[in-house]
Formats: structure tokens, C-alpha cells, sequence
């Protein structure tokens, strides 16, 4: 066992009286003693990793990062690919006493007008996943109307400058990844214009805690439109990567206005 878990597993036989069941189930999952109230959601490590290089300075925190900036620290947790992961680590976040979620990572184009390293937030997202429908009696679930209107607001200047497009609907949640078919594709695009693995979950979860989420993707790839996955070479990457950056400067920005 890493030094940082055995001084975690003290600090809570010391603390583990004052706290609430909730709290104390967030500290042993997480390994952190206090989440920050605004928390960035990215699904995997790389991910985090570009998300934190937007800030003047972090470090690691249990099985969570912070992030400095503006004055003000927030929390950056890895939610695992696929809505089953992030199940268990979204129920963390919000016991852990997060008031905010945001999803800053990638997402897969259903539409053939949304092209890879456009920006695309999730008004809306539809369920075709397992995890969903547990905590929704809806199958779609909307995001947090403040955040969406506000990222809207401050992102449409910025992409508009960097030449990005951004695009705003809803997002298809499924349970595949290499084993998507076209036909499946062509079934989710008349629910939506984009599809991922978590954001259903994420919004149906932090709903149930009274969370507010939004999610912020940036597009990797078109599949209906022979746009695939690893492919498309350095232009591709480079699109991606521009558009990642976009975000990240964009979140980071938002901080000091985010609760």
C-alpha cells in the first residue's frame, strides 16, 4: 500500500466518527479528505492530464487531483469509461459534497454537419445504457439549464475566434464502443447529433443529488462518415487537440464565476 493510501486509512480511523455515511464512503472510495464543491469529470487519465496542464498549477489528491486557479481549488476525478464506472465514481463525487459536475472530455458524431475538433455541449442526453434508467424514469435526461446557458454564452466568442465550431443538442449514451455498427449509428442519430458512454449516467446521478452537470466534449470522430477513431492522421489530431485546449482554457476561465 502507497504511503499517501496508509496516511489516508489513519487520517480516517481518526476522523471517521465526525463523519456522515455519505462522506465517509467518498473519503475510502477516493482516498481525499475533501472534494471541492466545483468538480471536473473527466472519463480517463489522459484526459485529466490535458484538463490540468489549462492550470497554473495541481497536484494529486488521494485518487483525485486539484486544480489551482483564479484563487480558488477545485477537484479533478477520473470517472472511468462507460457508464458502469462511472456510476460508482459520480455516486463518490456527489457524497462527497460536489455541487457542480462538469464533463470536460470526448465524444463520437452521429451528424453528418459536426466534424472532428468541433466543441459539442450536451443539452440533453439519451439513454441507451444499463446504468440510466436506475436513476431516471425518463429516457433523456436534461443538463443543468445555468450551466448550459452560461457555457454557451462563453464559449461561442472563444470558438468563434479560434475557428472552432461549436455545436448544442443532445447525446446518445451507449453501452459499445468497438462494437458499434453503422446500423446502430443510423438508429441513435435520429435521437441525437453525437454519442458517448457517460454523460446519461452523469446527468441522471448528479440530478438525484440535487448536482447540477453539464457535459463539454470535444469530437474525435465521425464513424458514419468514415471519420474513425485513431485515424485521420497528424490533421485530425491536431483539430482534437485544438479544440481540447478550447475547453480547458474556457473551464478554466469559468472557475472563479462557478459555485
Amino acid at each position: 500500500m502507497r504511503l499517501g493510501d496508509r496516511i489516508g486509512l489513519f487520517v480516517a480511523s481518526q476522523m471517521g466518527g465526525k463523519m456522515t455515511q455519505e462522506r465517509r464512503e467518498a473519503f475510502y472510495g477516493l482516498r481525499t479528505c475533501r472534494l471541492s464543491p466545483l468538480v471536473l469529470f473527466p472519463a480517463s487519465e489522459p484526459a485529466s492530464k490535458r484538463l490540468v496542464r489549462a492550470f497554473p498549477f495541481s497536484f494529486r489528491s488521494g485518487r483525485t487531483r486539484k486544480a489551482y486557479t483564479g484563487g480558488r481549488l477545485i477537484s479533478v476525478v477520473n470517472g472511468g469509461i462507460g457508464a458502469p464506472s462511472c456510476e460508482i465514481i459520480c455516486n463518490l463525487v456527489c457524497k462527497g459534497g460536489a455541487k457542480t459536475i462538469l464533463r470536460v472530455d470526448f465524444c463520437g458524431a452521429l451528424g453528418p454537419d459536426i466534424g472532428v475538433g468541433d466543441i459539442f455541449i450536451a443539452r440533453s442526453a439519451r439513454s441507451f445504457d444499463q446504468v440510466t434508467r436506475h436513476y431516471s424514469d425518463t429516457e433523456t435526461v436534461e443538463a443543468d439549464k445555468r450551466l448550459l446557458s452560461f457555457f454557451e454564452d462563453r464559449l461561442t466568442p472563444l470558438a468563434q475566434k479560434a475557428e472552432v465550431p461549436v455545436h448544442v443538442g443532445t447525446i446518445c449514451t451507449v453501452d459499445l464502443f468497438f462494437a458499434q455498427t453503422d446500423e446502430m449509428l443510423r438508429g441513435w442519430r435520429q435521437h441525437g447529433e453525437a454519442v458517448d458512454m457517460e454523460t446519461a449516467a452523469v446527468y441522471a446521478i448528479s440530478r438525484a443529488y440535487d448536482v447540477a452537470s453539464l457535459a463539454l466534449m470535444v469530437v474525435t470522430d465521425n464513424k458514419l462518415m468514415g471519420e474513425l477513431p485513431y485515424s485521420g492522421g497528424s490533421d485530425n489530431l491536431k483539430k482534437i487537440t485544438t479544440g481540447f485546449e478550447l475547453l480547458a482554457e474556457a473551464v478554466k476561465s469559468a472557475v472563479p464565476m462557478l459555485r
